[in-house]
């Protein structure tokens, strides 16, 4: 079993890394918790939620964790049982600030008396590990803006792939944690006092609100820099062509004429036996209107 335990300050912390059945059959014995509560903790739950059973508060939470070789946003589960004194948490060890506040809890560097004021902390510190992942993905956002304007248009469409996946995968797992949020502070829980849910849920709940409201932000912008990428990609590739296009006018007339004179016919005008220059004449008639188709299209700004 990966089971750690510490009492502090009337609280009973157990925390639980990487839920096996052993595990599960220890807070079947200790805890009496539900059959259909300790099937949530073994498998991954797409889902945050909030659940009040007749002797304890069952809470499922998602939050984002950064894999920097992937470059993706993974969620990261953490389930919470509430129990009298009872404060447990079962999560696969991907959020550092667990064990940390864990340790400080055990130090006694943690004001917390009862179960649900240390569930605040919890989540107010988790939150605050979210921040340098909206802060990353800000700068992504804004190196973005300043690359597509460079002309790499190519390299951009990677770029903003990515982005684009992270900000969404970002959203889907705090979008949900939102409303159990929520939840949270609005249900009637016997064993959380009503104003301490009006004001630090309330707050936890305002600081989903702002991240929520933050990656929006970051997913219009990023879907007004893909569409500008995409038009100034259009927008060369149309010049590419209208170019190739004009060239291809251009030796149009030449292509003409040594077509003509490519016939296999008794007489030519220019022809060698009439005139020894007739060669030189043709070449210099064909520059001489390629000259002036280029100056017209130069002069519509074609070219």
């Amino acid at each position: 079993m990966s089971v750690k335990k510490i009492e502090k300050q009337h609280i009973i912390w157990t925390d639980i890394e990487k839920p096996n059945k052993e595990d599960v059959a220890y807070l079947r014995k200790n805890f009496q918790i539900l059959e259909l509560d300790l099937k949530d903790i073994l498998v991954h739950t797409e889902m945050a939620k909030v659940d009040l059973r007749e002797d304890y508060i069952f809470i499922i939470l998602r939050f984002p964790v950064y894999n920097r070789k992937e470059r993706t946003i993974i969620p990261s589960e953490i389930d919470i049982f509430i129990k009298e004194n009872y404060f447990i948490t079962v999560h696969r060890n991907q959020l550092k600030t667990i064990n940390e506040i864990f340790d400080l809890f055990k130090n006694g560097k943690l004001d917390a008396e009862k179960p649900h004021e240390l569930l605040y902390t919890l989540l107010k510190k988790i939150f605050r590990y979210t921040h340098p992942m909206l802060d990353h993905i800000a700068e992504n956002v804004d190196s973005l803006e300043k690359h597509i304007f460079k002309k790499r248009h190519k390299k951009m469409v990677e770029e903003i792939s990515i982005i684009r996946r992270n900000i969404i995968d970002f959203y889907r797992m705090v979008k949900p944690q939102h409303l159990a949020l929520m939840e949270l502070r609005d249900k009637e829980i016997s064993s959380i006092p009503k104003r301490f849910q009006n004001t630090y849920f309330d707050d936890l709940t305002e600081e989903s609100t702002r991240l929520i409201e933050e990656l929006k932000n970051h997913r219009d912008t990023v879907e007004v820099l893909h569409d500008t990428n995409k038009s100034l990609m259009n927008n060369t590739t149309q010049k590419i062509i209208l170019t190739l296009t004009m060239f291809s006018a251009i030796f149009l007339p030449m292509t003409l004429i040594t077509s003509i004179y490519s016939m296999n016919l008794q007489y030519f005008p220019f022809q060698m036996h009439m005139n020894p220059l007739s060669f030189w004449f043709i070449i210099l008639g064909m520059a001489i209107v390629a000259t002036i188709l280029f100056i017209i299209f130069k002069a519509k700004k074609w070219l």
